[in-house]
């Protein structure tokens, strides 16, 4: 009896970890998304800064997208910088599409997929924390 008690303990103990989360989330600019059920994962999205041409115009650039994320688990935030579009990699070195940070402990992933022009603006961002 006291070996199915330790089992079912085990079991009970096991299912309460965290598990590894995948979702894409879109976010307002100055917006908050709750990650993990309980609350204690958040991404905010601080600020988006939109260059990109315009589709069917003629621009001497390309542009790109910059965004500025905070993630937060437990209490603990983390900032990021992340850019998509043609000109990140010679206007905006060091700010990649895609970011790995440690986050309250545990390994997130965060990449900008896309952003939408509409009003308010909003980030498109995939996410995965281990």
């Amino acid at each position: 009896m006291k070996f199915l008690a330790f089992i079912g303990l085990l079991a009970l103990t096991m299912s309460c970890k965290d598990q590894a989360i995948d979702g894409q989330y879109t976010i307002d600019e100055g917006q908050t998304a709750t990650i993990t059920k309980d609350g204690q994962a958040t991404l905010t999205v601080s600020t988006i800064q939109n260059s990109l041409c315009p589709a069917n115009a003629n621009c001497i650039r390309g542009g790109e997208v910059l965004v500025d994320v905070v993630a937060t688990q437990n209490g603990s935030p983390v900032t990021a910088s992340l850019c998509i579009g043609p000109d990140c990699q010679t206007l905006q070195k060091g700010k990649p599409a895609k970011t790995t940070l440690t986050v309250g402990g545990r390994s997130w992933t965060i990449e900008l997929v896309n952003a939408l022009t509409t009003t308010p603006e909003k980030a498109v961002v995939k996410i995965q924390i281990q």
